[in-house]
């Protein structure tokens, strides 16, 4: 029997626009202490949470089904940061 896996991207939390926040809660998969897991395959609007949809598009291109925003992540170069 195969088993299904699925690759995860984890980023900072540091990427997360703190008025982005209520649309991750809406749509997070999984939330703790350290930060939250968000299944890529979300319909996020990218009016609303243009951060949050950038760092969706760059887990896409890198063949990742969920991103992992957590406090100890790394920062990329290709998202902006935001103090919290």
């Amino acid at each position: 029997m195969p088993f299904e896996i699925h690759r995860t991207i984890i980023l900072s939390t540091g990427h997360l626009d703190p008025r982005e926040l209520p649309q991750l809660e809406d749509h997070a998969s999984m939330s703790s202490e350290d930060g939250w897991l968000l299944y890529t395959g979300r319909d996020i609007d990218p009016k609303t949470a243009p951060t949050l949809t950038a760092a969706v598009a760059l887990a896409v291109r890198e063949n990742c089904v969920f991103i992992r925003f957590d406090s100890d992540g790394p920062l990329v170069s290709e998202l902006p940061t935001y103090e919290w």
